[in-house]
């Protein structure tokens, strides 16, 4: 979806239908505004490291991230851009934190690669979220279980004598 933004913009830019400086600023300010899930949102950097948007820390924009290091030692930035320049796209698993804390927690993320503006734009989900959500879903199956296996038994009765009365007589 956010490359998709990219090559709408470029593409407009490149007919003559508004600048390019135009066209990234509305690129820009569409990214900013695509937030899902409640906390999920695209960012994206230039391949020298340089933020271009991060909606959660909107004073980063503009500034080298370049050596910014996950707390187990992942180069954060330049391994997205490494994986976005290799393969166009890919995906990178990093601690990062979440918006509105500084605590830094399990991310994965995927980027691509928009060489016409020199873009690397990804998104990600947080793993705790993932996580909450697979508990959640646990927990209506757990909840549903006794039932499941009521109606079971109930079945299982019903053939047995169903087979049971016409052998016995």
């Amino acid at each position: 979806t956010g490359e998709n933004v990219v090559k709408y913009y470029e593409g407009r830019a490149a007919k003559g239908e508004m600048g390019v400086e135009e066209a990234q600023a509305a690129a820009k300010e569409t990214l900013r505004s695509m937030w899902y899930e409640g906390t999920e949102y695209f960012f994206v950097y230039r391949t020298d490291g340089t933020n271009v948007i991060l909606p959660p820390s909107p004073e980063k924009e503009g500034t080298s991230l370049w050596g910014t290091k996950d707390p187990n030692g992942v180069m954060v930035v330049q391994e997205l851009v490494k994986i976005a320049k290799s393969d166009g796209k890919g995906v990178l698993a990093y601690q990062w934190p979440k918006a509105g804390s500084d605590k830094p927690v399990d991310k994965v993320a995927y980027v691509t690669y928009a060489k016409g503006w020199d873009w690397i734009i990804g998104t990600g989900i947080y793993i705790d979220d993932v996580e909450t959500q697979l508990l959640a879903l646990a927990g209506k199956v757990l909840t549903m279980m006794p039932g499941l296996g009521a109606l079971a038994v109930l079945v299982a009765i019903i053939l047995i004598r169903s087979i049971l009365q016409p052998v016995s007589q």
